[in-house]
């Protein structure tokens, strides 16, 4: 086996000490787990099962997931329903169409139009503790009580 004080740089893996880890492998452990039994640290262990697998010696394991199943199949699905608020069309004013240079801090800041270059803003005067007027703020904020 390979000594836990043996330096990393230039040690040399045995043919008993790969015979060892090439079992722990095919066993499923994992790299940590062979690298405590064997006394080398988890990098010796996985730079040299990449290196055997990469020549061919070990085939590559993959891992069940088994515990991924378990997880999801325990998790109960939510059957979430839409929140459905009537906004009311009367309570939207319409849009003073102002460019964002002319924004100001109780301005409201909803998007009006369609352009992405030359974005225009509501502009009307913004709902307290609120970046939008009233309605603009019930068409952001559905759900909320607002």
């Amino acid at each position: 086996m390979i000594n836990a004080k043996q330096s990393n740089r230039g040690s040399h893996w045995d043919s008993q000490s790969v015979a060892v880890l090439s079992e722990f492998y095919k066993k499923g452990l994992s790299q940590s787990e062979i690298a405590n039994k064997m006394g080398v640290t988890k990098g010796m262990v996985s730079a040299k099962i990449a290196r055997l697998i990469s020549k061919g010696e070990l085939k590559r394991i993959k891992k069940s997931s088994k515990t991924n199943i378990t997880f999801r199949s325990k998790l109960k699905k939510k059957k979430t329903k839409p929140i459905q608020k009537s906004i009311s069309v009367s309570n939207l004013l319409p849009s003073k169409r102002i460019s964002i240079l002319q924004l100001k801090a109780n301005t409201c800041r909803f998007i009006t139009s369609d352009s992405n270059i030359n974005a225009e803003y509501c502009g009307h005067e913004v709902k307290e503790d609120s970046a939008y007027c009233q309605a603009h703020h019930e068409v952001c904020y559905i759900g909320e009580n607002v």
